[in-house]
């Protein structure tokens, strides 16, 4: 299929496309400021915005699923006001590399899910290191031969790490 061929996006209505920016276009005198004070390009974070839509999205799932856990995926947004606003909020978060989970560990969260592809023997050693917060998720079986190899050079009487295996369907995966 071409890019020819494929069907138009469909426009939002103009009155729910208003609605929703009603509320930014009201308060554009404050923006003004910022910028004007500030300059532009800029970054604004409504950290109370931020925390009440964590609140609404948690407790919708705790309605139905109170043993439930939260994480943000750095990766969507790597600004750290942003991944501290959710660690207040009773986030953990789901790191995607070396550089992610560096961060935080020094946002010095508790909860961290490490999930990246292609995880380097630095980046395991690091996430051995904070074993008390982080659990790895594997993406294959050689990846959990290395760890086991990292954990055996961290000594024989080392606590185990919290690991997630990645299944696949597909036996040549």
């Amino acid at each position: 299929m071409s890019i020819d061929t494929l069907p138009a996006t469909p426009l939002l209505p103009r009155e729910e496309l208003e609605s929703f920016v009603a509320a930014y276009f009201d308060r554009k005198n404050q923006y003004q400021s910022v910028v004007q004070k500030h300059g532009s390009p800029l970054w604004i974070l409504e950290s109370g915005v931020l925390k009440r839509n964590a609140r609404q999205f948690s407790t919708a799932f705790n309605r139905f699923f109170p043993e439930t856990s939260f994480y943000f995926a750095m990766k969507s947004n790597n600004h750290p006001e942003v991944s501290a606003t959710l660690l207040e909020s009773g986030f953990g978060l789901d790191v995607s590399s070396g550089v992610e989970l560096t961060s935080a560990l020094a946002l010095n969260a508790r909860d961290i899910i490490f999930s990246g592809p292609g995880k380097t023997d630095e980046e395991l050693t690091l996430a051995i290191a904070h074993k008390d917060r982080v659990t790895l998720l594997l993406d294959s079986l050689g990846e959990l031969e290395r760890l086991k190899t990292l954990m055996s050079e961290s000594g024989p009487t080392t606590p185990p790490v919290r690991v997630g295996i990645r299944l696949t369907t597909n036996p040549n995966g």
